[in-house]
């Protein structure tokens, strides 16, 4: 029998506070978080943000730490931000007040209430800032499910009442995205490949978006439009089981990454 890895047993224990939800969530993808910089990356710069989706929890903290050469450990001072990501995972945002240190170890924990520390990400630092906004993102409008009525629910289908937008976006240089409805967020986190959910029954709509690339800096491309449909009538039955899927209202539901990978308040 082969051993169990390290990024697979952090990512197993994780699966009780990032992939556990409610009872909509049951066919879906068991692993779901998104965690940047990823666990074992290199040459981050030192003015880099962490972005991660999870499930908002007020008993749960975060903390960042500082692994020093001589095997001494310190906190790291950040601002903490929420923002949406999908209905029941959140993107959670976490600048550091100060530049991080050249060539350093760090990691980023997450502690709830009466259990241990859980590693979410381990990363290095280079040795320089980054000032370079990533390029412009492209972006391509997949296949649009809508809801499944209660009344023509069965077995095999979930997420009822939820539809959903299929988005594929790429940019060199990114490691999240933004997507905007005029001045509001729709969703933060964003990997390259999601599923934007919808809550049904509502009217069916065009939704005219902008979608931004951020880069580990957070730094941010310039916005491109991005048009889809909000469908929530059936023209015919759907089979199947969806693999993702949130509710209350268009939100993210970011897909599983196995790489270890209402104010703002100080933390540290």
């Amino acid at each position: 029998m082969k051993r169990i890895s390290a990024s697979w047993a952090r990512g197993i224990a994780l699966v009780g506070f990032l992939g556990a939800a409610g009872p909509s969530w049951a066919c879906s993808i068991a692993l779901w978080y998104h965690v940047v910089p990823a666990s074992q990356q290199t040459d981050v710069p030192l003015n880099a943000h962490v972005s991660l989706l999870v499930i908002r929890n007020p008993a749960s903290s975060f903390t960042w730490v500082h692994e020093n050469s001589n095997g001494s450990v310190e906190d790291v001072p950040f601002t903490l931000s929420w923002r949406p990501g999908n209905g029941t995972h959140e993107n959670v945002e976490l600048v550091p007040d100060a530049p991080l240190a050249a060539n350093s170890q760090y990691r980023i924990e997450l502690k709830q209430q009466g259990g241990d520390p859980i590693t979410l990400s381990s990363f290095t630092t280079g040795n320089s800032q980054d000032g370079t906004p990533p390029a412009v993102p492209s972006v391509t409008v997949g296949k649009i499910v809508p809801y499944v009525p209660p009344e023509e629910a069965s077995g095999a289908e979930c997420f009822v009442g939820t539809g959903f937008a299929r988005l594929t976006a790429s940019s060199e240089g990114a490691a999240t995205y933004l997507l905007h409805e005029g001045e509001t967020l729709l969703a933060a986190g964003l990997p390259a490949d999601a599923s934007l959910a919808f809550s049904c029954p509502a009217a069916d709509r065009e939704i005219r978006a902008t979608l931004t690339a951020v880069d580990l800096a957070g730094n941010m491309s310039e916005p491109v439009p991005v048009t889809f449909e909000q469908r929530c009538s059936r023209s015919s039955r759907l089979g199947g089981c969806s693999t993702s899927g949130s509710a209350g209202g268009l939100m993210l539901a970011a897909l599983a990454w196995l790489a270890m990978t209402r104010p703002s308040r100080k933390t540290g």
